[in-house]
């Protein structure tokens, strides 16, 4: 007679990259390690996305780079401030090569060859 044991083991894997397709077939596991450190979401060994908790995408909301018009109205406060001024060079008339091109003679794109 033989005799066996069985022991079930839970193995907990720490799967911090995800393919786009076990993603998939995973979102409430993706979701829930999601919560407590982010995800990553690769294809093709490219990382196209990561999942987060929303106590981390609010963090990462608040270190926001500032957008480009607020450099630029820094930048034009810094100039008002010293006294700056960009020159300007004065416009001048240049010629326009698509305004008026000469035809060549045989060049009709509505003829078919």
């Amino acid at each position: 007679m033989y005799m066996c044991v069985w022991k079930l083991v839970h193995v907990v894997t720490r799967q911090k990259a995800w393919t786009i397709a076990t993603a998939r077939q995973h979102v409430p596991e993706l979701i829930g390690r999601a919560a407590r450190e982010p995800q990553q979401v690769y294809r093709r060994d490219k990382l196209v996305a990561a999942v987060v908790s929303p106590a981390a995408a609010h963090r990462l909301e608040a270190l926001e780079r500032p957008s480009l018009a607020d450099k630029f109205a820094e930048l034009q406060r810094i100039c008002a401030e010293d006294s700056y001024e960009l020159p300007v060079a004065p416009r001048r008339h240049r010629p326009d090569p698509f305004a008026s091109r000469p035809r060549r003679r045989g060049s009709d794109p509505r003829r078919a060859r």
